[in-house]
């Protein structure tokens, strides 16, 4: 990896992806923010706005803005939708560039059509994680609705993947997942497809992409494609193990941010008992082509609790994990705790890297204590944000009350430090 241009990444000439609100974008952390948030979302001069229900795949593919990045990536020229990844790498962090350069090496000429499809079905979901927003989420859609969480009311504007459409006076359309011409459109290019990443909302709830899966198996092209997932896990069933066993290869990615409390509080209102459950059943029911990961978002409500996840991770032998930074919202960051805080969180992350270190057998658990590492070190070296706290106790203490609960029954590690 060494060996590429710093501003390089392979994605924009094998990848497209897709957000919650049918827009077209070069990745999954396009523009997802970093370190010094800014509204900036491109330095294209014409802008950055392409929804499924206007431009195709290929319409996305061939554009102008499209080429525009690819010649700044080649002429490595910084790229403005890329500044997560940079976060990442300054960190010690392995970054999606990093992964991207590794599995799809230097490219100077893009696919004919993608490769590679990142789509996020919409926001149709089971769950209200404490760190959502109504694009990711109809569950969160409708709490913010009943809390009059309005424009002039609403705790943040910008969310997970980029603005909240609720809240501007664009008409924000999540059926455009549900409509027939977006997965004809999929249909047309996958014969070219060599891998197909699936997010939300909750994927396992969408019956239009396990009717694309089947008729893949059905057209014996799934021994040729790869699948990913990233999932609550809170959704199995017969049809699901049954189309995971018969493609070439699957990645699923539960999204788990701690154990126990803080599991079911940060993904409220989650059973975590079964949710260990189920994800125990993907584990036995599913081939060996079935890859398993714990993907964790690291921010301000996990960072005192991060040393009982990653133990249980280290230990969780038949799974892998992702860690990633929370950037939005920006109150939730790791940064708006004190600096007592985080400097307690760093000592007891660098106690759990000697006590695990003895006890590595692989590559693999090497490579959690890195990752472990590059955490200790960011929050060693935060930014100030303490003046957003505020913002963060009064968005717990309302949520708090909608829900009839208390954070500190899930997460006691907490205060003291909000």
């Amino acid at each position: 990896m060494n060996n590429f241009l710093e501003n390089y990444c392979a994605y924009p000439f094998v990848q497209v992806s897709i957000n919650p609100v049918g827009k077209w974008k070069l990745c999954c952390v396009d523009d997802d923010g970093d370190d010094i948030p800014t509204d900036k979302v491109t330095d294209f001069p014409g802008g950055k706005n392409f929804p499924s229900q206007k431009y195709s795949i290929q319409d996305f593919w061939n554009s102008d803005y499209m080429n525009h990045i690819r010649q700044k990536m080649l002429s490595n020229q910084p790229v403005h939708e890329c500044r997560s990844c940079k976060y990442y790498e300054r960190n010690g962090t392995e970054s999606y560039r990093e992964r991207a350069n590794a599995r799809w090496g230097h490219r100077t000429i893009p696919e004919v059509s993608p490769v590679y499809v990142d789509l996020k079905l919409g926001n149709t979901c089971n769950l209200q994680c404490v760190f959502c927003d109504p694009n990711s989420s109809s569950k969160v859609l409708a709490e913010w609705k009943r809390l009059g969480w309005a424009k002039e009311n609403a705790p943040f504007t910008e969310g997970i993947m980029g603005p909240i459409m609720e809240l501007t006076n664009e008409p924000t359309d999540y059926q455009w997942v549900n409509r027939n011409n977006f997965w004809d459109n999929l249909d047309d290019i996958s014969g070219n497809l060599q891998r197909m990443k699936f997010t939300g909302g909750e994927p396992m709830l969408n019956k239009k992409m396990f009717k694309l899966l089947e008729k893949l198996i059905e057209q014996d092209r799934a021994k040729d494609i790869t699948l990913q997932f990233t999932t609550n896990g809170t959704v199995i069933n017969d049809r699901i193990i049954k189309i995971l066993n018969s493609f070439a290869e699957v990645e699923i990615n539960f999204s788990c941010d701690g154990l126990e409390g803080t599991n079911s509080y940060i993904r409220y209102p989650l059973d975590h008992k079964k949710w260990l459950h189920n994800i125990q059943q993907f584990a036995t029911l599913t081939n060996d082509t079935v890859k398993l990961n714990m993907q964790h978002s690291y921010g301000a409500l996990t960072m005192l609790s991060l040393d009982q996840y990653f133990r249980w991770v280290f230990d969780q032998k038949s799974f892998g994990w992702h860690t990633f930074k929370v950037f939005r919202p920006d109150f939730m960051q790791m940064e708006v705790l004190e600096k007592h805080s985080l400097i307690q969180s760093a000592d007891t992350l660098d106690q759990l890297i000697l006590e695990l270190t003895p006890r590595c057998e692989s590559q693999r658990d090497y490579h959690l204590l890195k990752d472990i590492e590059g955490i200790s070190n960011a929050a060693r070296s935060a930014v100030d944000m303490t003046n957003l706290r505020p913002k963060l106790k009064k968005y717990v203490n309302d949520l708090d009350a909608s829900r009839g609960i208390n954070i500190y029954n899930y997460i006691p590690e907490l205060k003291g430090h909000l």
